[in-house]
């Protein structure tokens, strides 16, 4: 009874999550599926995140089969913040979701559907929407080119291949198992960035990444998101800075042996990065979006001149 019924923990992720978390909490509890275990991990979000998400949970508890807030006495970055939620949990199954993203009603069951008729996968994957602030369908399919790939026939190791190349999973559609997450964290280090190093040590360590063709999370897109930028900047140099690093500690040398043509193109969009940031200041103005303009046309031509890109 207990396998056909097992306790998914739902981890949701938040900092300064106020103005989307309530739409992220109640997409949770319209679940068709119930036997779910809400924790709501804060990492010391400086807005009222955390009194609003305990008031909340306090209304609703009886939805769930347990809940629990925890908060970081400090502010430690997105892997820490999803460490400690799927440590405070106790699902065999765990959900992690950012606190502005929703689920779909049958997010859930949808994906133990999956995991049950495949029990050989333990990471598990699905389509995604994306929508704006307001709450509108921006992108039917936002993901929709990956579902080409068929990359559940791929090795483990062509698989790994193929995710130092581009990220070929739906990462705010991941359903993890709980022996893999006891067994694997996310890299603490890279402050914002928690989802492609965790998939290659996954990967490195001989566990397959699994597929299905279903829409199960929404993906919210706006302003505050750690990718974005605004209309005075080129860059957020802080997620770009990350970016950089996890590229040369996790892929550069991989992608020498293994998939060198793309190190030049890489190093080409690295270099705009570099330019833009140390040369125009990261400032998005008429004058600087010319010079970025003519600069990577430069870059793009000497990398399609040797074949590379």
């Amino acid at each position: 009874m207990e396998n056909n019924n097992p306790l998914v923990s739902v981890v949701v992720i938040t900092y300064n999550s106020r103005q989307y978390v309530e739409a992220t909490l109640e997409s949770i509890k319209a679940q068709t599926y119930k036997n779910i275990e809400l924790i709501v991990s804060d990492d010391c979000s400086p807005d009222n995140t955390v009194e609003f998400v305990k008031e909340w949970v306090e209304k609703n508890a009886e939805h769930f089969a347990g809940t629990k807030v925890v908060v970081a006495p400090k502010n430690s970055g997105i892997p820490a913040n999803c460490n400690q939620g799927v440590k405070n949990s106790s699902g065999v199954w765990i959900k992690v979701i950012a606190g502005d993203d929703t689920l779909v009603d049958t997010c859930i069951a949808d994906n133990l559907e999956y995991a049950q008729s495949n029990p050989e996968a333990k990471a598990i994957f699905s389509r995604a929407k994306a929508f704006d602030e307001n709450g509108n369908i921006i992108e039917n399919d936002y993901f929709a080119d990956l579902f080409k790939l068929d990359t559940n026939n791929l090795s483990v190791e062509q698989q790994l291949q193929q995710m130092q190349r581009f990220m070929f999973v739906t990462p705010p559609t991941a359903f993890m198992s709980r022996e893999i997450c006891d067994k694997y964290n996310c890299n603490e280090k890279y402050f914002y960035m928690d989802d492609l190093p965790f998939y290659l040590t996954l990967l490195r360590n001989g566990i397959k990444l699994y597929t299905f063709d279903k829409h199960t999370v929404n993906w919210r897109q706006h302003s505050e998101s750690i990718e974005r930028t605004n209309d005075k900047q080129f860059y957020n140099t802080k997620f770009m800075d990350c970016r950089l690093e996890v590229y040369f500690a996790e892929s550069f040398s991989y992608n020498i042996k293994h998939n060198p043509d793309m190190v030049v193109g890489r190093i080409g969009e690295e270099l705009s990065y570099l330019f833009t940031r140390v040369v125009l200041g990261n400032r998005r103005n008429f004058i600087n979006r010319v010079i970025y303009k003519i600069f990577n046309m430069i870059v793009k031509h000497g990398v399609k001149k040797n074949n590379q890109w």
